[in-house]
């Protein structure tokens, strides 16, 4: 059997962890396996899990190999099938929902043509956690590594980043 590595995004965020898998094994064995593993929480049968970007989630009966699944993709584990992101930006919000594999480099994207930022106005922008701590988030980053099912919902604004001089 071929064993592929992939990388598995969570709500518990941070860094993906790696999980070794059989390519022929099905969705379900690798949301058994990420369960297992402590990577992901809820009832099994609740959890889904994404490619990096799709829209929808994986069919559990599906092999990985026919869900076209290569060695260190990246996937994302979640309760949550979407994730209603408000963006806030010069006090006007916005909103849209996204899966949980969205990456926030295509969040930051919609934000700025929702707001029709254009030219210098454009440049140069980051998304930050609306509450506590506020942290700016990686671009490469998925959304659904900011969101704690039961709680579907995100709340960002978009400003410029803070750069230190020294």
């Amino acid at each position: 059997m071929i064993e592929i590595e992939l990388y598995v995004h969570s709500p518990k965020g941070g860094e993906p962890t790696m999980v070794e898998i059989g390519v022929e094994a099905l969705v379900e064995d690798l949301l058994k396996k990420i369960h297992e593993a402590g990577l992901c929480d809820g009832p099994l049968e609740e959890l889904v899990i994404f490619v990096e970007d799709a829209e929808e989630p994986l069919g559990r009966g599906h092999s990985l190999e026919r869900c076209g699944l290569r060695h260190r993709h990246h996937v994302h584990c979640h309760k949550c099938h979407r994730i209603r992101v408000a963006v806030l930006y010069n006090g006007v919000e916005k909103q849209e929902s996204f899966p949980p594999s969205t990456r926030v480099k295509r969040v930051l994207k919609w934000a700025i043509h929702e707001f029709q930022l254009k030219g210098a106005d454009a440049e140069n922008k980051v998304l930050r956690l609306a509450d506590p701590p506020q942290t700016e988030l990686p671009n490469e980053a998925h959304i659904g590594s900011f969101t704690q099912p039961p709680k579907c919902e995100l709340r960002l604004c978009l400003v410029a980043p803070i750069r230190f001089q020294g």
